[in-house]
Formats: C-alpha cells, structure tokens, sequence
C-alpha cells in the first residue's frame, strides 16, 4: 500500500500546502536525517581511501586523517545534507510523496511500518542483480567499459560502509532532495493540488539523471572518460536512480536508502566476492 505524507495543515484550506517549518514532528525528522547523514559521510571514507591508494599511477588524492574525516563529514552534512533535506520535507504537501514515514512515525509514537524497508531492500536487491548482469555483458563492447568493472576492488567491509553511507546520504540528496522539490515545482507550474503521473517521472527522472552525472569524477580517476563511459555512468545509475524514486514515491525515503543500500552491497561487496578480479 502506498503510503502518503499527511501535511499537518491540510485540514485547513487557507494553510494546505504550506506547512509551518517549526513543526516540531519535522525538525526531528531533519536532525534525525542529518544525523545520518552525518553518520553516512564518515562510513564512506575507508572506502574513498581504499580507492585513493589505488588510483591509477600519476593520479592522487590528499590522505584522510581522523581529524580531516570529521570535518569533511561535518562540512558536507552542514553544506549539503541539511539545507536538501530542510527544502525536501518542507516542499513535501502537494507532491503526494511519503517523505520519512518510518521516522515520522516514531516521533509521533504512531505503527511504523518496517515490512516497507524491508521490501526496499529486496527491490534494491534486485535492482543491484540487474545492473551487474548488465554490466557483464558490456565488458565486451569496449575496453574503457571493461577497465572500470575490472578495477579492483576494497575490501568487503569498506565497500559495506560505502553502501549505507551512499544510500543515505545519496537519497537525501536526491530523492528527498531533488525530485522532491522538482516535483513540488512542477504542481505549482502546473496550479494543481496533486501531480501527474508524467510529473512524477519527469522529477524522477531529473533526479535520476542527476545521479548518475555524480559519478562521473571517480570514474574520472580510474580509466579515461569518453562517450561510452558517460553513457554506462550516467546511463546505469540514473537507471538504477529511476527505481530508487519508485520505491521512494510507494513507501518513503527509509525504504529509497534501503534500495540504494542493498544494490550497492551486491555491487561492491557480493559481485567482488564472488566473481574476483585482478
């Protein structure tokens, strides 16, 4: 069942659609956010370090001290996180978007309903099967393809932590984030009180496109960037990013993380295991 955000001021039409920001039930939703968000940055960096002592020769990056983790992780939640997630849950009502049930739940000490993560992850499973039997079907079709699926890998429990830490801080960003508030754009445009279905995959898209265009500097730094990279990059995440939205839009943006999660444990710790490379 699709579960829908109640906007705290839709029992009055003078006030419908424009919540009061100081709603206590989502300040904590946002600190809660932020927190893991927070939380997020610091679990992805064994993983970006991983990758930095690897790098292909010529390229480098700076090293990561403790010190400089915890202000990196603070300078991105505060800069990123925070002012995404505080327009995303305030640009909520008219969107028909669930927001953060399962945190909204708990600060209203209302049933939350945990099955809806759950089955995020499940589907986020799947998503991650899809898009590695793709990706060993493209090492065929050119070497730039086959250089990236064939760099080596971190170990499991950095690419774990790079999971959870991408799937929260990633659908903050964008899910929350950007197709929430495109969405919410594209109702007003449009002087409707709920969207269309074409204005929910355009925001999704936008989103997802969005996404995938992200990964394009660490692609960057392990093979060389040409038309056929950019297309499997930018393709293959915004395609993964298109069912991360749809799980967002039937069950909330704990369940979106949960997806992300479980497809990036099938790529960065299930597929390395199971199918080496080097």
């Amino acid at each position: 069942m699709e579960t829908r955000f109640e906007d705290p001021g839709a029992s009055d039409p003078a006030t419908a659609g424009r919540p009061d920001p100081r709603d206590p039930v989502r300040v904590r939703t946002l600190w809660a956010l932020v927190g893991l968000a927070f939380l997020a940055d610091l679990a992805t960096l064994p993983y970006i370090d991983s990758i930095r002592r690897d790098l292909p020769s010529g390229a480098t990056l700076p090293e990561i001290g403790l010190r400089t983790a915890f202000f990196t992780a603070a300078f991105d939640t505060l800069i990123l996180a925070l002012p995404i997630a505080w327009f995303g849950l305030l640009f909520l009502p008219k969107t028909g978007l669930p927001g953060a049930p399962q945190l909204r739940a708990l600060f209203t000490r209302t049933p939350a309903n945990p099955g809806a993560v759950a089955r995020g992850f499940l589907q986020g499973t799947a998503i991650g099967v899809a898009v590695a039997l793709t990706l060993a079907g493209l090492e065929v079709v050119g070497p730039e393809i086959k250089a990236i699926v064939e760099v080596d890998a971190p170990s499991w429990w950095r690419g774990l932590l790079a999971s959870f830490g991408a799937g929260v801080r990633e659908e903050i960003w964008f899910r929350l984030g950007v197709m929430t508030i495109a969405l919410r754009t594209l109702v007003e445009i449009g002087k409707r009180d709920s969207p269309a279905t074409w204005m929910f995959w355009t925001a999704n898209a936008i989103a997802a496109v969005l996404f995938g265009a992200i990964h394009l500097p660490q692609a960057k730094m392990l093979v060389e960037v040409t038309p056929a990279v950019v297309a499997m990059v930018v393709g293959g995440n915004a395609i993964a990013g298109l069912g991360f939205g749809w799980v967002y839009k039937k069950s909330g943006i704990e369940a979106a993380m949960a997806a992300h999660m479980a497809t990036d444990v099938v790529l960065h710790v299930i597929v390395p295991a199971v199918a080496p490379t080097g």
